[in-house]
């Protein structure tokens, strides 16, 4: 954030908010690798920053003043290599660190008989992606994670951090499996959502806004001319990243009560992209 106005720094290639990295003293774009060294506001020109949120350097720099143990952090800014993963798995694989900080890489498959803690921190940020999956990606997340403790002789505790503790998801994790099952399928129920159609998103990418947004428009009336089953057609509408790469994305989406009328649409899409289509735009 700007200190001065509040403006929160964004790629310039990309409509993303930036990861600032404190030990090496750079911002960068986790979509198109960007990296920025210093930063002045677009708003007001201001070059002093606030830095916000709660990632994994933080966690470990907060960790570092409470505990005296030895702590490996684990993400994409720290280990670039398999070897370098091998190496902080096995420090704490074999007790030369306690503290174990990263991201979801550290949440599967890893067997470590004696962990005895687990905490979870930002499962809010998996909730509020608008995606219908959202909720039953953070139960698989934090039940994976979950997993990783008391799994020796001695019990685990299991520590989440939300601001959304009446949530329903929460009351799920101390409930057998199918009831989770069953809640999530009864919400998608209401919403038609799949299993209960067969859905497609379509997005279209182009440096010209303008230009893809018409050709957007364009192939969303061709697929309601060619919609003679009543299969719901959303959009266009920018696209929840509008912007990676410096290439500006519209969707469409395309929920249908079958495959064949589904597949059918997205054929008619692709005939009218390529009759509209223009310079190096994409479809996909």
């Amino acid at each position: 954030f700007c200190k001065r106005c509040g403006k929160i720094h964004e790629c310039i290639n990309c409509s993303v908010p930036l990861t600032m990295y404190k030990s090496s003293g750079r911002s960068s774009c986790h979509y198109c690798g960007t990296e920025y060294y210093k930063l002045q506001c677009p708003e007001c020109g201001c070059e002093e920053i606030f830095d916000a949120g709660a990632g994994t350097e933080r966690v470990e720099e907060f960790l570092q003043q409470m505990f005296p143990d030895n702590i490996v952090r684990i993400d994409a800014g720290k280990i670039n290599t398999f070897k370098q993963l091998d190496t902080a798995l096995a420090a704490f694989y074999n007790k030369e660190a306690q503290i174990l900080v990263g991201t979801q890489l550290i949440a599967k498959g890893l067997h470590f008989p004696d962990v005895t803690f687990v905490g979870i921190l930002g499962i809010d940020n998996i909730l509020s992606i608008p995606d219908y999956r959202s909720v039953e990606k953070a139960y698989q997340l934090v039940m994976q994670v979950s997993g990783r403790a008391g799994r020796g002789e001695s019990k685990g505790d299991v520590y989440i951090q939300t601001h959304m503790p009446e949530h329903d998801l929460f009351k799920y994790f101390t409930r057998p499996a199918s009831e989770f099952y069953d809640y999530e399928l009864e919400r998608r129920k209401l919403f038609d959502y799949p299993p209960y159609s067969k859905m497609a998103r379509i997005i279209l990418s182009y440096s010209k806004q303008a230009e893809v947004k018409q050709i957007s428009a364009i192939i969303a009336a061709e697929l309601h001319r060619a919609n003679k089953n009543g299969t719901s057609i959303l959009g266009p509408a920018p696209a929840v990243i509008y912007k990676i790469k410096n290439q500006y994305r519209f969707s469409i989406i395309i929920k249908s009560a079958s495959h064949k009328q589904l597949n059918s649409l997205l054929l008619c899409a692709k005939a009218a992209f390529d009759k509209h289509k223009t310079g190096t735009m994409t479809i996909k």
